[in-house]
């Protein structure tokens, strides 16, 4: 074994730049396995927990006319529209025909706050911004009401005695936050934000606190669709602020002004739970048309979105796969190509050696060495330098060894084809 090793060391320090180049090709195959792997097996998770949140739950988006000109003119401009907003919001919260259930994620400006001196990997926006004049620290925010939490079936990791008030007429706000945000805050601490930072919440213009009540559980999800901010589906709240939406303000609040912006962004595309459907449409519409509103055409079953997903995702996925097969196919085909070019090209050595004594299968794992060095080589190469994971290095590691008996089944089956005789003779 010993002796073995050693000759093959020998060979590959004898031709460095061809076992170089083929060192690199398993590098880029196995980068690109674990680049598929991870995203199969995080899909395959994330899809598992959109199912559980969404499935049976009789879920529907309902979108607005994108050409509603009707909308544009009457309910921002003429007659009060942002007091017919807020009733059919109202409308929408207090029905019992469905549940409504917002789902509003903006990012938020954290600039003279507290948030501003967190971790970077926190913010979902950082850099600096020369018109401002400062460095952008914007957080991610989902503002949501009482059905929210339920609908998800979401749970907390700490919780005080306190809960979130939905009908808030303070300056204070108790907001729910991810889990991550456990390392900077715990429960019954209070954020100031200033009134000057009028864009950081729907409900500001004046000085508020936001104070702390709860933690999500770590790796808590939420179902979250058409949504402006967000291509995304389902969403991770670890890093998220959940905060409430106040429906009950005077016109004259201060607050008010900015918090029907955010209706104007929720009624837009409407999120509902509703065992029938044909009724809650009936009653939402009716209602709409009387406050001269909004129509929905459009009605997409949450269902049918989780199909969508199943079905993108798995495009996605397939690509990288299909790069990697590529990739190893032509590094395969290199190294087999390789040592078949060895033995033409050393048979004669080989010969001798098989005359001394020496027998076949001793070759044989002496290519299997060399090829075993490469291959492990480059796989280690990819776990030094990519984020550690144990199942996915696990599934590698099976592969590498697979791939190591593939490559040499067809050289060991080269060398058994021919004998002493045939390796022994010297070209004409």
């Amino acid at each position: 074994m010993k002796t073995e090793f050693k000759y093959a060391i020998k060979e590959i320090v004898k031709h460095p730049v061809s076992y170089i180049i083929l060192l690199f090709q398993l590098f880029v195959s196995f980068y690109a396995l674990f680049l598929a792997l991870n995203l199969t097996i995080n899909i395959a998770k994330e899809n598992l927990k959109l199912k559980n949140s969404i499935e049976n739950k009789n879920g529907y988006v309902l979108n607005s006319s994108s050409d509603d000109e009707t909308f544009f003119k009457t309910a921002k401009l003429w007659n009060n529209g942002s007091a017919r907003q807020r009733e059919l919001y109202k409308f929408m919260e207090d029905n019992s025909y469905f549940k409504h259930v917002v789902m509003e994620m903006e990012k938020i400006c954290t600039y003279e706050t507290p948030l501003y001196h967190l971790d970077k990997n926190m913010y979902v926006k950082y850099g600096y911004d020369s018109s401002l004049g400062y460095e952008l620290r914007d957080l991610s925010c989902i503002f949501i009401n009482k059905h929210f939490f339920n609908t998800f079936d979401l749970e907390f990791s700490d919780k005080s005695s306190e809960v979130i008030d939905y009908e808030y007429t303070g300056s204070q706000v108790n907001i729910v936050l991810g889990y991550d945000f456990k390392k900077y805050y715990k429960i019954s601490d209070v954020i100031h934000i200033p009134s000057t930072l009028d864009s950081f919440f729907p409900n500001s213009g004046v000085d508020m606190d936001l104070k702390i009540v709860g933690f999500l559980k770590k790796g808590s999800y939420c179902f979250l669709y058409n949504n402006r901010h967000s291509p995304e589906k389902l969403i991770n709240l670890d890093k998220k602020i959940l905060a409430p939406i106040n429906s009950n303000m005077d016109s004259s609040d201060p607050r008010f002004k900015n918090a029907t912006s955010a209706f104007d962004q929720i009624l837009s595309g409407v999120n509902i739970l509703a065992p029938d459907i044909d009724m809650a449409i009936e009653k939402l519409h009716e209602f709409s048309v009387k406050k001269n509103l909004y129509t929905y055409p459009k009605i997409t079953s949450w269902s049918s979105i989780l199909k969508d997903i199943i079905k993108t995702t798995k495009i996605r996925s397939s690509g990288i796969y299909f790069t990697f097969f590529c990739l190893l196919g032509f590094t395969i085909l290199g190294i087999v190509f390789s040592m078949l070019m060895f033995i033409k090209k050393e048979r004669y050595k080989i010969g001798i050696n098989l005359l001394c004594g020496s027998s076949l299968n001793k070759i044989i794992l002496r290519f299997i060495i060399q090829t075993a060095l490469v291959v492990f080589l480059a796989l280690l190469t990819n776990i030094f330098i990519l984020p550690f994971n144990l199942e996915i290095f696990g599934y590698m590691l099976a592969i590498a060894m697979f791939l190591v008996i593939l490559i040499i089944l067809p050289v060991g089956y080269r060398l058994k084809q021919k004998s002493i005789n045939e390796f022994l003779r010297r070209k004409e």
